[in-house]
């Protein structure tokens, strides 16, 4: 079973990405305590299940796709110049310039990396979490609109309580009173 936690665990493996997460104790723990496993666990099930899959690109289209989202705009350049190859131009431009000039070798090097990213299955259960999310954030703004702000609020806390990450000492729901302060006072 797969909670709302993993859609948007998920949801990182849209575009190519590593098959790990980098971050502090703290925040690994998070994931640990909302994906009710660990982080590498979840992979796991991810690439077990078929939703996480090893990127491979076969054309220029996933390629560019993958150097745009690997890459900046330093690295482009640095790559462009052991090329001998021009390094001005907007980052599609230095991507477009690249793969023209060595789509093989790019393929190679961005396979060498060992990216995931989402199968056609995993990327809908990625958008699940996304519908939901944009689900509440249009009743909060009804709600707000309204001027019921206890419901927009409960919206809020709804979607943070889906996702079950562990809160820290200082965060709380804001009272309605101070949210119908922020939305009513004239600056």
């Amino acid at each position: 079973m797969f909670r709302w936690a993993h859609s948007l665990f998920l949801s990182r493996f849209l575009r190519p990405a590593l098959p790990h997460l980098n971050g502090n104790e703290r925040q690994l723990a998070g994931w640990t305590t909302a994906l009710g496993e660990s982080p590498e666990s979840a992979l796991e099930r991810f690439r077990a299940a078929g939703l996480l899959v090893q990127f491979s690109p076969t054309d220029d289209a996933p390629l560019a796709f993958a150097v745009a989202s690997i890459y900046g705009v330093a690295q482009l350049k640095a790559m462009l110049k052991s090329r001998a190859l021009s390094v001005r131009g907007k980052k599609s431009e230095l991507i477009a310039l690249l793969l023209a000039a060595d789509s093989q070798g790019i393929a190679r090097e961005i396979g060498n990396l060992g990216l995931f990213h989402c199968s056609c299955e995993g990327a809908e259960l990625a958008a699940v979490f996304k519908v939901r999310k944009e689900e509440a954030k249009r009743n909060a703004i009804t709600a707000i609109e309204a001027r019921d702000y206890p419901r927009a609020i409960l919206q809020y806390q709804a979607i943070e309580n889906d996702l079950g990450f562990p809160k820290w000492e200082f965060e709380r729901a804001p009272s309605p009173a101070f949210i119908e302060l922020v939305m009513t006072v004239n600056p």
